[in-house]
This record gives C-alpha cells, sequence and structure tokens, in this order.
C-alpha cells in the first residue's frame, strides 16, 4: 500500500508574506547580540585571567579547593625564599603577583565576564508536546493524531544588545576597581615597608644611645666612688638605660608588626624573616595641587569606576526606554492526521503552521517609571561622582601639605636640632666630668638628642608614607618632582599592573640633601 503524500497547500498572502518578514527581522536582530561581547575587553579580562593560578574551566579542580577551603583545610602561606638583598620593589612586585585581594578582584572580573553571554543570549525555546489522548478531534481530513509545536521569544531588537552593553560597563568598573585594589596595595606595602624601616633604625639608635648612656653612667660611677657626686647620679643613668630597654621591647614589638603586614601583603607565612630595610637618602618631593588634580582626575581607578558607572546607568535607561516595544513569540506547530478519517474526501495529510505572538505593554505608569527610575540613577551617580572628586580634591591638598610639613621637619631635625643637640649632649658630658653641670641636666640633654635622632627619622618615614598616599591618590606611579614628566618616559606615571613598580624612594637620593645616619 503506498503512502499518502504528507504536504499541504501554504497560500501565499500578503500577510503570511508579512509575517514571514516581520518574523526574519526579529531574529537577525534579536540573534545578531547573543553571546557578544567587546573583543577588546574580552581580551583584557582573559589577559588578567592569565595572571592567576587556577582554571575555571577545571570543573573537579574548582570543586575540589572550594570543599577543601569549605573544611578549613586550605594550606596556610609558606615561607617563600628571599634574596637578603630584597627591598621595597621586591615586595611590591611579589605582593602585585600574589596579594589574595588582588586575586579576588580579577576573579570578580571574569565573573561579571561570564555574565555578558548570559544576557545577551535568546530565552530557551519551548517545545510542546500533544499526545493522541482524550477525545480526538476529526476533521475533514481526517482524525487528529497529536501535535507537537516549538515557539521562541525575540526581544525587540537593540534589547540584547543594551543587556549586554550594561554589563559589558560593569565588567569594566570592576576593571577600574582591580586597578584600584593594586594601587592601595602598593600603597600599603610602601607604608609597611617604611614601619618596618622606622622600627628597624630607631631600634640601632636605641641601641647605640645606650651605649652612650652606658658610658655616661661609668663616669658618674667613677665621680661617685671618688667622692664626687652623689649616688643618685648612677641610680639615675641605671633608671634611664632600664627605659632604654622597655623602648627596646615596644620597637621590637613595631618591628614585628611591621614585618608581619609586609608578609601578609606578599601571602607570605606571617613569622617569615625578612631581610634588614635599605638605608635611603631622603630628597625633595614637588608636586603642585593643579597637576595632582589634573592627574588624579585622569588617573583616580575609583573616579574612573564612577565614569564607567554613569555609562552603565544610561545604558539601563535606554534598555527601559526599549520597554515600550513589544516582544515577539515565533511559533511552529505540526499536526499529525490519521489516515482513518470518516469523511470520504479525507486525505490524511498531516498539517503544519507558524503562529506569531507579542506582549502589549500597554502599562504606561510602569513603564515611565523604569525609564524615571534609570535617570534618577543617573543623576545619583553624577552626584557621587562629585562627592568623590572633592574629597579626592581635599586629600590631595591634606597630603601635599604633609609631605612639605614632613619634609622641612626632617631637614630642621637634620641640618640644625640633631646636631646642635649632640654638641649639647658633649658640652654637658665635659662639664659633668669636670663638675661644672649636674647629672640631672647632662641626661635631660642625653635625652633631648635621643628624641630629636628618632623624630628626623619618623619624619622621613612619614615624609615616604605621604608619598605614597599621594600616589594612590592619583592613581599612577609619580616622579618626585612634577617637572621630571618628561625626562621618565612615561605621561606623568604608568597605571599599576601585574608588571609595574612605583618608584623607589632609595633611587631618587639629592646628593645635597643626603641623610647623616
Amino acid at each position: 500500500m503506498t503512502s499518502k503524500p504528507r504536504a499541504v497547500a501554504f497560500p501565499r498572502n500578503n500577510a503570511k508574506t508579512f509575517s514571514r518578514v516581520l518574523l526574519a527581522v526579529f531574529a537577525l536582530s534579536s540573534l545578531s547580540a547573543c553571546g557578544a561581547m567587546d573583543l577588546a575587553l574580552q581580551d583584557e579580562v582573559a589577559q588578567e585571567a592569565a595572571t592567576v593560578p587556577g582554571d575555571v574551566n577545571d570543573d573537579a579542580a574548582v570543586a575540589e579547593l572550594g570543599e577543601q577551603t569549605a573544611a578549613n583545610e586550605l594550606p596556610i602561606p609558606v615561607a617563600l625564599d628571599l634574596s637578603k638583598e630584597a627591598g621595597l620593589d621586591d615586595y611590591v612586585e611579589i605582593a602585585l603577583r600574589d596579594n589574595p585581594a588582588i586575586t579576588r578582584a580579577i576573579r570578580e572580573v571574569q565573573v561579571l565576564g561570564y555574565k555578558v553571554p548570559q544576557v545577551t543570549s535568546l530565552d530557551d525555546p519551548m517545545v510542546n508536546l500533544v499526545p493522541p489522548t482524550g477525545d480526538l478531534v476529526q476533521t475533514a481530513a481526517g482524525v487528529i493524531g497529536g501535535a507537537f509545536g516549538a515557539s521562541q521569544k525575540l526581544p525587540f531588537p537593540g534589547k540584547l544588545t543594551a543587556r549586554g552593553k550594561i554589563v559589558e560597563q560593569s565588567v569594566r568598573m570592576a576593571l577600574d576597581k582591580l586597578a584600584d585594589v593594586r594601587i592601595s596595595t602598593v600603597a600599603k606595602v610602601q607604608k609597611a615597608y617604611y614601619d618596618y624601616y622606622l622600627a628597624d633604625v630607631s631600634i640601632q639608635i636605641t641601641r647605640d644611645s645606650r651605649q652612650l648612656l652606658e658610658q655616661l653612667r661609668d663616669v658618674a660611677s667613677a665621680r661617685y666612688s671618688a667622692g664626687l657626686a652623689a649616688q643618685q647620679d648612677v641610680l639615675r643613668a641605671e633608671v634611664e638605660l632600664y627605659s632604654l630597654t622597655n623602648d627596646l621591647i615596644t620597637l621590637e614589638q613595631q618591628k614585628a608588626t611591621a614585618s608581619a603586614q609586609l608578609n601578609a601583603l606578599m601571602n607570605r607565612a606571617v613569622d617569615a624573616p625578612l631581610p634588614a630595610p635599605r638605608s635611603f637618602e631622603m630628597s625633595r618631593i614637588d608636586w603642585q595641587l593643579d597637576a595632582a588634580m589634573d592627574k588624579a582626575i585622569a588617573s583616580n581607578p575609583r573616579l574612573a569606576r564612577l565614569r564607567e558607572q554613569i555609562k552603565r546607568d544610561l545604558e539601563a535607561v535606554k534598555l527601559a526606554r526599549l520597554d515600550y516595544y513589544p516582544d515577539l513569540t515565533a511559533g511552529f506547530t505540526y499536526t499529525f492526521i490519521s489516515d482513518s478519517g470518516v469523511s470520504p474526501v479525507h486525505s490524511g495529510s498531516d498539517a503544519w503552521n507558524l503562529g506569531l505572538g507579542v506582549n502589549l505593554p500597554i502599562w504606561w505608569t510602569k513603564l515611565r517609571a523604569r525609564v524615571l527610575e534609570g535617570n534618577a540613577q543617573v543623576l545619583a551617580s553624577v552626584s557621587e561622582f562629585s562627592d568623590l572628586r572633592n574629597l579626592i580634591f581635599f586629600e590631595l591638598q591634606d597630603s601635599l601639605v604633609k609631605i612639605d610639613t614632613e619634609y622641612r621637619r626632617a631637614i630642621l631635625f637634620r641640618d640644625l636640632i640633631v646636631p646642635r643637640a649632640w654638641q649639647a649632649v658633649e658640652s654637658s658630658t665635659s662639664s659633668y666630668r669636670s663638675g661644672a653641670l649636674e647629672f640631672t641636666a647632662l641626661i635631660e640633654n642625653w635625652n633631648q638628642w635621643l628624641d630629636f635622632s628618632l623624630a628626623h627619622y619618623r619624619a622621613m618615614a612619614s615624609l615616604e608614607q605621604r608619598f605614597a598616599d599621594l600616589q594612590q591618590l592619583v592613581g599612577v606611579e609619580l616622579p618626585r618632582s612634577q617637572q621630571d614628566l618628561g625626562s621618565t618616559g612615561i605621561d606623568g606615571g604608568s597605571a599599576v599592573h601585574p608588571n609595574a613598580v612605583p618608584v623607589q624612594t632609595s633611587q631618587h637620593n639629592d646628593n645635597n640633601e643626603g641623610s647623616n645616619r
């Protein structure tokens, strides 16, 4: 028995032709954005992801690491070897490579990057099946033996693209946040290093001054034995020695704290030993407020992030306006017709047809409220940008004033106060030996010399820490003088990336303004 042909004539009227054209337009405009992402942005995300260990494509390894961490079995950092010559530059390089906060920021960029193909792709198609159950409908062509159909929602042209741009802006915001985390980490390393340096040099100065005080105690003992001085001179010297021992205990704790902070920033064991900090010569930091403000506006990653946020908010407004237009749902249905029809003219031919449907965006109040919400968010982001810019300007001014203050204090202590305080110690020591001065005055002069010597190095360390603050506010590596912008080979600094190391202070010496350590 030959089978009957399964074909149905499909009338080519104007309505059907229009529906086909409309369906094709929606399909092309929707599919054109599916999974799309800006290629340059995609490359940037891939480059960042390549700098951190772990492969997101290795499902088993990711699950194992997550379960291990959740079970509190993640190995603690180890004491990676450091060269005995390691200094600030090396610490910065290690921190930029291994710091967990930077790794987390990179992963956050990845997370948002994977959202782009999700929001720019079509919804899952729907498949419907009508099995031959219940009362079967009889038609002139025969009994309907079942049917199946499929449908796909096609958003209005431009909606998928707008959704993708919104998430892409979020990716750019995450990249700016990553830049901020990097420059913040560099600043933390720099400030912790100078805390470490200050504690170390303070310990050396205190130990040297203790040796001097022991000599003064011996002078007092000799004079006491000869009946030329009171016992209280010896006792006062011994009390001062005990006080210095207490100071050394405090300084050792400060050094250990700074060392632990440096190790933590480098993701090393917090009790790992560090090489002794390098000495450096102080040099002037010459920046004017207007130049620093210009660099901050152009380079500060927090301001850049808010600019990308405003662009994202504008894209959200565009998407809200596209909701004024309907989405299209296209469907296909195939109906099975049985050969056992009761009509004498039945053909038994199966039937198929296309269906089109649209939603009706008629609730104007809701749709308009979404646009107004977006407008309000744009204005809020603009105000947030203005507020942050004002805060950064204030912090720049504050940092520059502190830089100038600490530099002048360091110069004052180094060139005037400390040398004269030491002359006073030498003079009072000679006077005490000859019996022309009380031991109390000698100890007072010695205490002043020690305090001023420590204050000199505190000002030096604080100067470098305030310079670290300045670079963090600007968002790029800076030369020590804005006059050196052209000689650095960079336009006022370079962004902090994994292979970029900030200015090492010890490499910018001023031969006319060296320290007297």
